[in-house]
C-alpha cells in the first residue's frame, strides 16, 4: 500500500461518522417520524389511548417568528372531555439541541376552547418536536410527541 497513513485516516474518519449516521436514521424524515405540514384539526392519542388531544384552533401553516395562541381539547378514552387534568405544552428542535424561546402558558379556556395555550413561538424554520404532557387526577403522566414543519 502506497499511503498507509491515508488509509488509517479514512478508517478513523468513517468510524467517527457512524454514530452520526445512526442518529440521522432516528430524526424526522424517516417513515416513523415524518413531520406534519398541517396540524389544523389534528387529533393525537397518547400511547395507551387514555387521552386524545384535539388541535381545534391552530394555524394551518406554522410560521417562525410569530407568537401564537392555540385552542385545544383533551378527551378521555370514551371521547368525553377530560376533567381534572393538568396540560403542559413543550417544544424544541432535537437536531439543534434547543427548546422554544418562549415559555407557553396553558390556561382554562371557554366554550369550544377548553384549554388555551398562549406564548408559542418557533423562532426559526425547520422541523420541531411539539409535546403535550397530561397529568390525570390519579397523578399518572401521559405524553404525546409529534414532529411538525415550521416555515
Amino acid at each position: 500500500m502506497k499511503h498507509p497513513y491515508l488509509f488509517s485516516f479514512f478508517l478513523a474518519a468513517s468510524a467517527a461518522l457512524l454514530p452520526a449516521a445512526s442518529t440521522l436514521a432516528q430524526t424526522p424524515g424517516t417513515v416513523e417520524n415524518t413531520p406534519f405540514d398541517n396540524i389544523r384539526s389534528a387529533t393525537w392519542d397518547t400511547d395507551d389511548g387514555r387521552y386524545s388531544v384535539h388541535l381545534d384552533e391552530v394555524p394551518a401553516v406554522l410560521k417562525s417568528g410569530e407568537l401564537q395562541s392555540w385552542c385545544v381539547r383533551v378527551t378521555d378514552a370514551r371521547g368525553k372531555p377530560a376533567r381534572n387534568i393538568k396540560l403542559r405544552f413543550t417544544g424544541g428542535m432535537p437536531q439543534h439541541g434547543h427548546g422554544l424561546p418562549s415559555v407557553p402558558a396553558t390556561s382554562a379556556g371557554k366554550g369550544k376552547c377548553p384549554y388555551r395555550i398562549d406564548g408559542i413561538e418557533f423562532h426559526m424554520p425547520g422541523v420541531w418536536q411539539i409535546g403535550f404532557d397530561i397529568v390525570g387526577r390519579d397523578g399518572r403522566r401521559q405524553e404525546i410527541r409529534r414532529f411538525v414543519n415550521v416555515n
